[in-house]
This record gives structure tokens, C-alpha cells and sequence, in this order.
């Protein structure tokens, strides 16, 4: 049939499409014919047929007919939940007048909703990436069938059978929220549960329940209900897609509606003026108009439209308030360094906001003094503290110490929590296992701050621990965590979603965003996705910048004191060998299976079991056989405590993820006679401070053995040494272990000593550590390049690098590693190194030319930032300058100790160095500390002087032992 004929059916058509296709399969039917997608198209009578290419991996037959009752779509594709789907509707468009098409395009928003994110060649069917549109429609779809099939409770409260509102609880009736429905066919209903208001897709279970009833109890006349118009114009919200103020125009616009509709509204019915100065008049002239309503949700959209600019204001304020205290602010009783200072001002003008520095740099310290400042502006009355059980006794007590104010710490049965919560103190202190007990009382408790400390317990958004949390009503929220990300993206989505959701949106747009799929390795007959990549971090960092502050332990480095660290490799029994070459090998069985398809949740169990058991092998062979008792690491571990044991008064904590190992490794403890604490989950929470008290205080008490759980967020400075009796999975909790004892208020250097099984899982787990960083870094750091970067799943993921070890000749270091090994030996003790090659000599060469240019780089800045009148910078530049020299003159190998320790340790005994340069140093770091942050201008003699001292150093310091 020609063109024109399958055109006379076009009015008709569009029309019918209009009231029986909701907005949103009209949507995906324009990107469908937009890319193409519909072939073969031709006409028989009043009948449409055509092939349209979807998801599947063949096209579906489609045929439309226009009948008395309306269109009638015949296609082959398995959707049901509407009476049109989208190729059917795709069909219609195709056959339709392009005016027309962009008409009704126009009128739903389609040229912008039918918008293809997706970035070219991001992903195939073959892969199982999908576009935007495409995963959208299966969110929604799920939502539609969770709502036919979960059970729930609905109550009308008021209104008709399908419009109106409606109480929808759960089957166990610990949850109900109120759904109101305005319109069956457009997205402008409403839920009060969580996931409506971020997910962008403008309906949920809750609404697709009460649509479901309303379509069984009404039958036909349902569809007949939900194409009349009413004979009122709302005002009402979209959001699927983004937030957007729509007019639903009445059945018979008045002439009122209609001045309304053209000041105000575009053709498709979107607001087109700015709804600050719009959404007034027009709530005004609804009080005048009988038959105009403007629904709640617009009121509310302005309401964070207004929000959100007062904040920017409000944030600048408190800023410069901060910034005008310094280190004395509002109601705190203590001393900030500047950088805390910095991360005060960010948590209080932000009000929400993530603090992710690195452990030890105090961000329980920043959190009270910003929360004592929005105390003292009347900002703040009620602040809510949640911790790991483990913290509270140390929150209370410098809540004490920097703000005079007595916490209430909520412990003991349900009648003593509460009687405390009825206090309604200022400081609220409670542990994450509460908050799911106590969820009511809690949000009774109506704090204007809610702080979350260690928020890594909540970085799994599927536990009811996160839920619980995100649930607490709170206007701002301070998320404290050093490891924000410590495995996945979804780490840190978890996070920001309680601090400020709509930065990253609905978990399925920021997957589609910033997750690629990764195809398994060439071979396979069928490609399969292996895993998960990431792609847009870029992105990803200039949308969470904002609200997100972090400064690593580098950028404050002159405030920390130096970090020594060994690593002692024992070789393990042939009997603790075969244990673990047995979990090692059950773990490669499964993991293989991996390869050809997904893991059942029991073969996952036995996959961490088998790993499990294999690290237990590397410890001691009682964790895996009560007959054998071998253990290398706990005969090691005796012998550094009895060297400990003649070292005065020095403290040390010992680390071991297993409670049992932590309590054998005491037990060497005690035959020794070291006074000792031991830290685990089954030390009661009510005793911790008294244990965790005596092991600063009591002189007599020198070590301290504790779990992980025991781990999280303490201070003990009063330690100078962390042992570690084996090395975790994850990097960010051998940091946490670390940090415990090397952070701000340490006087001493910090030894960490690292025990790890030579030859074993655990030199898989070591060189594994490494990886696992590179994607904290490349999302957080400033200066991180990578975009793009590919993992796989999950525990697959974690143990694919460490069951290498199964080959045993790929743990012993080659011959160059060694011999690289016994050069810094002996260099250590003092014996000579072996004659260089002439190419190892130019090497070192090249390399001190470089140091020397760099120096003399950073010296010619801090001249530039003098002259340009900013002389308290200039010492950071003569800091880095010096530093940068004296690496240069250093002998091969030595150059990587910290700058101090090579002055002192290694350039002054050569006599490669001066005591001037030592000493020039040491006032470089203390002069960049006294100005380089402060308002305070140096004198100009010590600029000039200290500017002059360090050139004439630069020229008087040698060439250095490499590059002779």
C-alpha cells in the first residue's frame, strides 16, 4: 500500500495511542523509530504490519488494527503489563505523519525523555549492556510485577476507586506509606517510601499495587476511568527522569486555565518560567480559581529549589566565620590544626557532607568542633552520634573534652534506652546495632545532626543495618569514614546516598553511568559477562567534589610522625603447607567454575570456606586441626615479645582477624608475664572503656590484642608498634589497624610489623593489596587520569590474584629481586656495595640531574610567590626544594627514607651533608607550618634570608655518590 494511504489512518491512530499508551512506553517507541528500528513496514486495510528490532536478538512481528473499540496490537514480544507495548507503538509512529509524531513528542517531553545516553560503544546485547531507555523500562517493569504479586494491605482513605488516597502497608505491617494517584496513564502520582523519590521513575510497587486493585475491581470500566479527563486543571510534578512541574489540563479548559497554560507552561505543558517567581502566582490564582488545584508536591519543589539556594549563601557565611575564628571556633574548647580547620568550615557550611580523610587525621575532632559551631549559630539543637559500639566510651569523652558537654551514651535493657532517649540531650551517643533495635525511639529522638562515624557499616546498601540508618530524620548528616570506598563503587554509593541522594540518583542510572561490562577471555564458544568495570570516573569526581572532602596523611605529612615497617616471611610446616594448599586448591575448583557460569550461593559458601581454611592453615594449625600445632607466626610472634618485653615502657597492639588466634597469641603473652587487655566481640560494650582505659593509663599494661571488630575507630596513641599477625583482604582494613596507632597526637615513630606466610595465600594476598587500591585512588584523588578501570565480581575478584599460589615457583622473588634484596642488606649492615655497571651509573646519573632540576624548580617558585605577594607559601616550595636535594646526594637505595631519617641516618654520618642543611630543613618545616596556612604575613628579613640560605645551599651541595 503507498504512503498516503497508511497516512489517512494517522489521526485516528495518534489519537487512540494517546489514551491507551502511557507516556512512557510512547517514549521508547520514539527512540525506536529515532534509531531506526522498524522494518518491513506495510499496510493491509486497517491494518499495520511490521518487524521491529528490540532487545531481543530477533526482531518481533508486530501488526496493529484499527478497530470500533480502538487499537488492537498483535506482537510477539513477552510484555503484558499495558495494552500497547513499545514496538507496537513504535509501529503507529512510524506510519504517522512526522508533524503529527513531533507534536505528540512535544507535548510528553519525548525529544529530551527519548534522549539515548548511552555512549557509543558502550556496550552490545551480546554483552548484556543495555541502553539508558532499555534498563529504565526494566526497572519499572519490576516494580509493575512486585506490585501485582508481593502482598499488601490497601486502604482507601479518601476518594474513588481509582483516583484518590491510599494507605499500602507491607504483609507484616511494620510499614505503610500513602499513595495518592492522580492519573493512570501519566507519571504525576505520588508515594511517601523511599524508593519513589530517588529512583526517577515516577511510579513504585506501592502506586503499581493500588493500580492493580483499581484495574481488577473496576475491569473495563478502568480503562474508560482512566481516559476521561477530570473537570479540574492540576498542577502537579513529574518524575520520571527529573523532577518537572506539569499542568494536567482540565476536560474543558476555562479561559483562567487556558491564560494560565500560555504564561506559564511550554506546548507539551512543562513549566517554562522560573518556578520561583511561577509557582507563587500560580498557587495565588488557585485560591481564585475553584477548578485549578496545585498539588503539595509543588509546594514542595519549590521548597528545595529555595533550599538549595540558601545553602550556597549559608555555606559562603559560615565559611567566612570559620575562616575568621581560625582555630578557635564557636564552643569549642580546643586546638585545630588548619587543615582541621578546613574540614570544620566544609562539614558546617555543607550540612551534609562526607569526610573521608585518612585515618588519624581526626575527623571525630573536626565533626564536634563543626557541630559545636552550628550549636552556637542556632542551627543545630540536637545532634545524634552513631558509632560502632566500640567508640562510644571515646566519643563521650572528647564531646567532654572540646565541647563541656555531658553526651547521653545509650546502653543497657529496652526500659533503661528508653528512659535515656527521653532525655533529649544535646549529644545523643548510639552504637549501629541499636538503630535497628531502637528504630522508634530514634526517630523520636528528631535530631537536627545526625554524624555517622565508620560509616563503612553502612556502605552495603542491601543491609537492614543501612536501611535502619537512612531511615533516621535528620536535616544534615556528617558521614565519617577513611575508606569510603574500600572494594566497589557501590561503596561509596551507599554512602552519599545518606548524605545527599540526588548526586548520584537511582542506584540503576548510576550502574548504567558508571559501570561497564567485562566479556570473559577469547575462547569462549559463548560470551558471557565476566565482571564489572567502571567507565566516567572523571564524572564521577566532578559530581561528588561538592560534597565530599578528603586529605590523605601526605598533604599533612610534617603533622604525622614517620612510619617504620617490617615484614617477617615465615615458612610454613609441611603439615600447615598441605592444609592450605588443600583450601587453595578447592578454592581454584570452584573459582573455575566461575568461568563457564555463575556461582550458586552454596558453591559461594564453599568458595569462602575453602579460602577461608587456607588462611587459618598460615596461622596456626589448631584453627583447622586440633592435632596439630604447629604455628610459625605465633613461635615468631614469642620471640618479638620477649625482645619487647626489655624495651621500658613501650605499648603495642596486636591485630588478628580471628578471635581465637588473638587469644592463643595472649596466652604467649602471659607466659612471658607482659601485662596485657584483650579486645573482641564478646567483650561486653560497658567494659571496653575501662579495658581500652587501663592499657593507655596502666604502665604495667603493654599490649593490647584485638579483632577487627575490636579495631574501628580507637585511638591509641599511647602505642608506638602494630603487629599484624596476618594480612586482611582488603587494604583499607590493614590501614584501619595501622592508623589506630599512627595518627595526629603521636610523639613517636610507628613500627608495624607485618608477619606473612612466605610461599603461601597470603604472598597472593600481598601482591593483591596493591590492585585493590587503585580504584580508591583513581575515584578520590584530584589527580587521578583513569576514566576507565575493570575488576571482576565480588570474593572472585578478591582471590583471583592470591590462587597463583598455587604454583609455587612463582612466590620465591627471581634472581633480580634478590639480588636487589641482599644489595639493600647490605647496605644496612654496613658493608660495601658490589662495583656498578657503567649502565647502573648513568642511570643514577640521570636520575640525581633530575632531583637536582627539580629543586631548583621549586626554589625558582617560591621567588614567583614572593614576588607575587604571597610569601607565607613560598616555605612549602623551599621545603620541597631542600627535600628534593638532599634526595639527590643520597646513596643509591637510601633516597626513599623519609627526608629526616636520610639526613640524620645516613647523609650527616657520610658527611655528604652539613649541619647547616639539616638545620635549614628543620626551619623550612616549622617556619611552612607557623604561615603557610595563616592570614599572618612573615617577616620579610626571614623570607629573604631563608630564600638565600637554600640557594646557597643548592650550590654548595655535591653531585652525590650516583651520579660519580
Amino acid at each position: 500500500m503507498s504512503t498516503t494511504t497508511i497516512r489517512s489512518l494517522d489521526t485516528a491512530i495518534l489519537d487512540s495511542l494517546s489514551v491507551e499508551a502511557s507516556d512512557k512506553i510512547i517514549v521508547r517507541a520514539l527512540d525506536l523509530l529515532k534509531r531506526g528500528r522498524i522494518d518491513r513496514l506495510s499496510a493491509k486495510g486497517d491494518r499495520i504490519e511490521a518487524r521491529v528490532s528490540g532487545s531481543s536478538s530477533r526482531p518481533y512481528p508486530v501488526t496493529v488494527s484499527l478497530t470500533s473499540d480502538g487499537i488492537a496490537v498483535d506482537c510477539g514480544c513477552p510484555f503484558d503489563w499495558e495494552p500497547i507495548c513499545k514496538h507496537g507503538a513504535a509501529v503507529i509512529l512510524a506510519a504517522s505523519d512526522e508533524r503529527e509524531v513531533a507534536r505528540l513528542a512535544g507535548r510528553i517531553g519525548g525529544e529530551e525523555a527519548g534522549r539515548d545516553d548511552e555512549p557509543d560503544g558502550a556496550g552490545t546485547a551480546e554483552t548484556g549492556a543495555e541502553s539508558y531507555l532499555a534498563i529504565r523500562e526494566q526497572e519499572i517493569a519490576v516494580r509493575v510485577q512486585r506490585g501485582r504479586h508481593e502482598k499488601m494491605r490497601i486502604r482507601r482513605i479518601e476518594g474513588g476507586m481509582v483516583f484518590g488516597r491510599f494507605r499500602v502497608e507491607g504483609p507484616d505491617g511494620e510499614r505503610s506509606y500513602d499513595v495518592q494517584i492522580r492519573d493512570a496513564l501519566i507519571p504525576v502520582n505520588r508515594c511517601s517510601c523511599p524508593d519513589f523519590h530517588v529512583n526517577m521513575l515516577g511510579t513504585c510497587k506501592h502506586i503499581e499495587a493500588v493500580l492493580h486493585r483499581a484495574r481488577k475491581s473496576a475491569g473495563r470500566k478502568f480503562d474508560k476511568l482512566s481516559r476521561t479527563r477530570p473537570e479540574i486543571a492540576r498542577v502537579a510534578v513529574r518524575r520520571d527522569d527529573h523532577p518537572r512541574v506539569v499542568l494536567l489540563p482540565a476536560a474543558r479548559p476555562s479561559p483562567e486555565h487556558r491564560r494560565i497554560e500560555g504564561r506559564f507552561f511550554d506546548a507539551g505543558g512543562v513549566l517554562a518560567s522560573d518556578p520561583r517567581v511561577a509557582i507563587p502566582r500560580i498557587q495565588e490564582w488557585s485560591r481564585r480559581i475553584p477548578d485549578l488545584v496545585v498539588d503539595e508536591d509543588v509546594r514542595v519543589y519549590l521548597d528545595q529549589i529555595l533550599c538549595d539556594d540558601s545553602n550556597g549563601s549559608r555555606e559562603e557565611e559560615i565559611r567566612r566565620e570559620v575562616a575568621a575564628a581560625g582555630s578557635r571556633l564557636r564552643g569549642f574548647r580546643g586546638q585545630l590544626y588548619p587543615y582541621q580547620v578546613e574540614g570544620a568550615a566544609f562539614l558546617a557550611g555543607r550540612g551534609s557532607a562526607l569526610l573521608a580523610d585518612d585515618m588519624g587525621l581526626g575527623k571525630t575532632v573536626q565533626a564536634i568542633a563543626a557541630a559545636l559551631h552550628l550549636r552556637g549559630r542556632g542551627d543545630v539543637e540536637r545532634v545524634l552520634i552513631v558509632c560502632p559500639a566500640s567508640l562510644k566510651h571515646q566519643w563521650a569523652k572528647e564531646i567532654e573534652r572540646f565541647g563541656g558537654i555531658e553526651p547521653c551514651v545509650i546502653w543497657g535493657g529496652p526500659k533503661e534506652r528508653r528512659h535515656l532517649y527521653a532525655r533529649r540531650a544535646p549529644f545523643t551517643i548510639v552504637n549501629y546495632e541499636l538503630v535497628i533495635r531502637d528504630e522508634k525511639l530514634v526517630a523520636e529522638l528528631d535530631p537536627d545532626l545526625l554524624i555517622l562515624d565508620e560509616a563503612q557499616r553502612i556502605k552495603n546498601w542491601r543491609t537492614k543495618t543501612a536501611d535502619r540508618v537512612k531511615r533516621i530524620p535528620a536535616r544534615q548528616v556528617f558521614v565519617l569514614t577513611g575508606t569510603p570506598l574500600e572494594n566497589r563503587l557501590d561503596d561509596l554509593y551507599s554512602l552519599l546516598q545518606a548524605v545527599e541522594p540526588r548526586v548520584l540518583g537511582p542506584l540503576w542510572a548510576f550502574n548504567h553511568r558508571f559501570f561497564k561490562p567485562v566479556e570473559s577471555r577469547a575462547g569462549n564458544a559463548r560470551k558471557r559477562p565476566r565482571g564489572i568495570g567502571h567507565r566516567n570516573l572523571d564524572e564521577l569526581r566532578r559530581r561528588i567534589r561538592p560534597i565530599v572532602l578528603r586529605r590523605t596523611r601526605e598533604k599533612v605529612l610534617t603533622q604525622l610522625p614517620e612510619r617504620i615497617e617490617n615484614r617477617f616471611y615465615l615458612e610454613l610446616t609441611p603439615a600447615l603447607r598441605s592444609f592450605m594448599e588443600e583450601g587453595v586448591q578447592a578454592a581454584a575448583t570452584i573459582a573455575a567454575r566461575a568461568e563457564k557460569r555463575p556461582l550458586t550461593p552454596a558453591e559461594e559458601k564453599q568458595l569462602f570456606a575453602a579460602i577461608q581454611r587456607a588462611r587459618l592453615a598460615c596461622n596456626a594449625g589448631s584453627l583447622v586441626d586440633d592435632e596439630c600445632l604447629d604455628s610459625p607466626k605465633l613461635d615468631e610472634l614469642t620471640r618479638i615479645l620477649e625482645d619487647f618485653a626489655t624495651n621500658g615502657t613501650r605499648k603495642a597492639v596486636i591485630f588478628s582477624e580471628w578471635e581465637r588466634m588473638i587469644r592463643m597469641a595472649a596466652e604467649k603473652a602471659r607466659e612471658i608475664g607482659l601485662g596485657h587487655e584483650l579486645l573482641c566481640g564478646r567483650v561486653p560494650t560497658k567494659k571496653r572503656g575501662a579495658l581500652l582505659d587501663r592499657f593507655r593509663d596502666d604502665p604495667d599494661c603493654r599490649l593490647l590484642f584485638s579483632t577487627d571488630a575490636g579495631g574501628v575507630g580507637l585511638n591509641l596513641q599511647c602505642a608506638d608498634t602494630v603487629i599484624n599477625l596476618e594480612l586482611p583482604f582488603n587494604p583499607a582494613r590493614l590501614d584501619q589497624r595501622i592508623a589506630r596507632v599512627h595518627r595526629l597526637g603521636q610523639k613517636r615513630p610507628t613500627h608495624v610489623i607485618l608477619l606473612i606466610s612466605e610461599r603461601s595465600i597470603e604472598t597472593g594476598i600481598e601482591r593483591s593489596l596493591t590492585r585493590k587500591k587503585e580504584l580508591f585512588e583513581e575515584v578520590l584523588s584530584e589527580n587521578a587520569m583513569a576514566t576507565e578501570l575493570d575488576s571482576v565480581p565480588g570474593l572472585l575478584r578478591a582471590i583471583r590474584p592470591v590462587l597463583e599460589t598455587l604454583d609455587p615457583e612463582s612466590f620465591p622473588p627471581d634472581a633480580e629481586e634478590r639480588l636487589d634484596a641482599a644489595r639493600d642488606d647490605d647496605l644496612s649492615e654496613g658493608k660495601e656495595a658490589p662495583p656498578r655497571t657503567e649502565q647502573e651509573r648513568r642511570e643514577g646519573e640521570r636520575a640525581a640531574e633530575g632531583l637536582f632540576r627539580n629543586a631548583y624548580r621549586k626554589l625558582a617558585a617560591a621567588n614567583a610567590l614572593v614576588d607575587a605577594g604571597i610569601p607565607g607559601e613560598a616555605f612549602g616550595r623551599v621545603r620541597e626544594s631542600l627535600e628534593a636535594a638532599i634526595r639527590a646526594v643520597a646513596p643509591e637505595g637510601a633516597e626513599e627514607l623519609p627526608p629526616t631519617r636520610l639526613l640524620h641516618e645516613v647523609l650527616l654520618p657520610a658527611g655528604l651533608v652539613s649541619f647547616d642543611a639539616a638545620a635549614l630543613l628543620a626551619s623550612a618545616i616549622e617556619v611552612e607550618r607557623a604561615y603557610g596556612a595563616s592570614d599572618a604575613q612573615p617577616p620579610t628579613t626571614l623570607v629573604s634570608q631563608m630564600l638565600d640560605r637554600a640557594s646557597a645551599l643548592l650550590a654548595d651541595l655535591p653531585d652525590g655518590p650516583r651520579a660519580r
